[in-house]
C-alpha cells in the first residue's frame, strides 16, 4: 500500500525524542499514531501476529471475543451509574478482538466498518421515509415500530 508506506516513511523522518525509547526497539514502533483507530489496530494485530503472538485457529480468536464481551458486560453491569472509564477499557479491548478476526481472515476492518456505516445510512434513511423524514414521527413511534421499520428496510436494500 503506497499510502501505508509514505506515512511510515514521514513518521520516521519525524521522529520524536520520545521514540528513542525502550519502544522505539518494539516491531510496533513504526505503526504511525496518525492512523485511525482501527487500521492501527489492524497493523499492529498484523505485526504482533508475525511474531507469533496469534491464535493457531480461528476458534482461539472467536473465543477472545466472547471473553472479552462478556467482561464489557460485567463492566457495564457493574459501572452504570460510575466512571466510565472501565467500560470505556473494556470497549476497546472487545473491538480490538474482533480487529483480530478481521486481521485472521484478512479483511480490511476499516473498509469493513465504513461499508456498515454505509449500510445504516441507507437503513436508516429509509425508516426515516416511512416517517415522512419527521423526526418528531420517530420519536413518538415505539422501539417495536421502529425495529419493524428497520427489519422491512433491511429486507428491501438486500433485493437490491
Amino acid at each position: 500500500n503506497p499510502y501505508w508506506e509514505d506515512i511510515k516513511k514521514q513518521e520516521k523522518e519525524n521522529k520524536l525524542d520520545e521514540n528513542n525509547s525502550q519502544d522505539s526497539k518494539s516491531i510496533l514502533a513504526d505503526i504511525p499514531k496518525s492512523f485511525t483507530a482501527l487500521m492501527r489496530a489492524q497493523k499492529t494485530s498484523e505485526k504482533a501476529a508475525k511474531a507469533n503472538f496469534t491464535w493457531p485457529e480461528i476458534e482461539g480468536v472467536l473465543a477472545d471475543v466472547d471473553e472479552e464481551i462478556l467482561e464489557l458486560k460485567e463492566a457495564i453491569k457493574l459501572d452504570k451509574s460510575k466512571d466510565k472509564k472501565h467500560i470505556t477499557h473494556e470497549l476497546g479491548d472487545a473491538i480490538y478482538s474482533l480487529v483480530n478476526i478481521g486481521r485472521f481472515l484478512k479483511i480490511d476492518t476499516e473498509l469493513a466498518t465504513a461499508e456498515a456505516v454505509n449500510r445504516f445510512h441507507k437503513r436508516f434513511n429509509k425508516v426515516e421515509e416511512a416517517y415522512d423524514f419527521d423526526i418528531n414521527k420517530m420519536k413518538s413511534a415505539s422501539v417495536e415500530e421502529l425495529d419493524a421499520e428497520w427489519n422491512r428496510a433491511k429486507k428491501s436494500l438486500s433485493k437490491n
